[in-house]
């Protein structure tokens, strides 16, 4: 197969997976089907917990200066 064909043919595929409609989700394997929507709503409720305005302030205050990590953050 010459290597325009694999790519082409690669291309095809992907966009024929990425086509396809959203399916429930897989079952977790080690829990029941009520314990497993109850861990994937645990899952979503701590995906929710940072906050982007929090990580923004975080991240302001880290790059603020060099620093040693561990040593106590000195504003002044």
């Amino acid at each position: 197969m010459h290597r325009w064909q694999f790519t082409v043919l690669l291309l095809l595929s992907t966009f024929a997976l990425a086509a396809t409609p959203a399916e429930e989700p897989v079952a977790l394997q080690g829990f029941s089907a009520n314990a497993a929507q109850a861990e994937r709503g645990w899952e979503g409720k701590f995906r929710s917990i940072p906050s982007p305005d929090n990580l923004r302030d975080y991240m302001k205050r880290l790059s603020a200066r060099p620093h040693h990590v561990g040593s106590p953050y000195e504003s002044g």
